[in-house]
């Protein structure tokens, strides 16, 4: 939903050819087989909320298992998570081991005169491989921070369904796990693979390519620049007026109303929501008449509008907050199930989606807002030191 707070917007890119296509396609092969037949345990990060905290990693019964160690945290992917320690990056397993040494730095970039940023010079692991930057070119490295596709792209995006965008030139492709361009570099701007399919830019407009490449919906769509201030901050906003898929249907926008289409890009459910989100466990959030609630992949109303916010479900529950606010000021937010009961009351000053039975929430005591971990009943697992 609110597609300026959580659709995806420009996102660095890839990698390239490296060693022979034999042995490329066997470490892949090789990693694969190794993340589905050894699962790493699941940890959460674990930082207070002082600006100067360390961080670490819980595990589900909220025990240290990596300690609070670190200048910054996030989370694992693949079995690896990147850490920082002092101004460099490293990888660690869940062991709190180094599988990559801290190396890596952020790269300081001049927005306007008045503005500049800081950008990563390396993206986290997925489906085996993580996009790293060397003298200005992106490629791949592998869990053991080797070269696993040389650099040769001005910019690398993750793996998702075995494909990952890139950027030769000014132009978008897509690559397979052995750094071979199997979508050309013929589009402006590019997303991620989602449930089969992947939205392209080209002559200014979005649609929606599937992974052999073909345009299965032509583009049609198109996004807007605002200019925001958030904390006295302006930053600017890219607006989509269409999201990924998922699940098989792929919210979009006419006029100042959203619905959704399937995958030949026809209209199954009507445009009449102000907001939208996609499509998790057969239902997605909408709001009508400015609350938020939940409508089945047939357009029906299946939870009412009625909260503040609403978001997709995970793990079988979503977080929603109330239209109304804490004695504090602070929002209220909980989780629900799918026929809009509450399994935890909304009792919280800011929530997260769960993840393997854990949620990450904020509550006050007293004037001071803490982090913790709630687990699927509602308990706090565990609360910042």
């Amino acid at each position: 939903m609110r597609f300026s707070r959580y659709a995806s917007g420009l996102f660095t890119l890839l990698l390239a050819l490296g060693w022979a296509a034999a042995s490329r396609a066997a470490q892949a092969l090789s990693r694969h087989t190794s993340l589905a037949s050894s699962a790493p345990p699941v940890l959460w990060i674990a930082k207070s909320s002082r600006l100067d905290a360390k961080c670490g990693y819980i595990d589900k019964q909220g025990k240290a298992v990596v300690a609070l160690q670190f200048d910054d945290c996030r989370d694992f992917s693949d079995g690896l998570a990147a850490v920082k320690v002092g101004e460099k990056w490293g990888f660690i397993d869940a062991s709190g081991k180094f599988g990559i040494e801290p190396r890596f730095e952020m790269e300081r970039r001049v927005i306007n005169k008045s503005r500049t940023e800081l950008r990563p010079t390396f993206g986290d692991f997925h489906e085996g491989l993580a996009a790293v930057a060397v003298s200005g070119k992106w490629g791949y490295m592998n869990e053991t921070g080797a070269t696993a596709i040389e650099p040769r792209f001005e910019a690398a995006g993750p793996f998702s369904e075995d494909l990952a965008a890139v950027r030769l030139g000014d132009k978008f492709g897509y690559i397979n796990g052995q750094g071979v361009l199997v979508i050309p570099a013929e589009y402006e701007e590019v997303r991620e693979f989602s449930d089969g399919m992947a939205a392209v830019r080209a002559g200014g407009h979005w649609g929606y390519i599937d992974k052999s490449g073909k345009v299965v919906i032509a583009p049609r769509f198109t996004e807007k620049t605002e200019s925001r201030t958030y904390a006295g901050i302006k930053v600017d906003v890219v607006l989509y007026d269409f999201s990924d898929f998922h699940e098989g249907l792929a919210a979009v926008k006419v006029g100042e109303k959203w619905g959704y289409i399937d995958k030949e890009g026809k209209t199954v459910i009507s445009p009449q929501f102000e907001r939208v989100l996609w499509f998790s466990g057969g239902l997605a959030p909408v709001a009508i008449g400015g609350r938020e609630g939940y409508v089945d992949t047939s357009g029906k109303i299946a939870i009412k509008p009625q909260f503040e916010m609403a978001f997709t479900f995970k793990d079988a529950v979503a977080r929603v907050a109330l239209p109304t606010k804490s004695k504090a000021g602070d929002q209220q937010w909980g989780y629900i199930d799918k026929k809009g009961d509450f399994v935890i009351p909304a009792k919280f000053a800011g929530a997260d989606d769960f993840r393997e039975g854990m949620a990450k929430v904020n509550f006050r005591e007293g004037k001071v807002l803490r982090n913790g971990y709630v687990d699927s009943s509602g308990n706090l697992v565990w609360r910042e030191p």
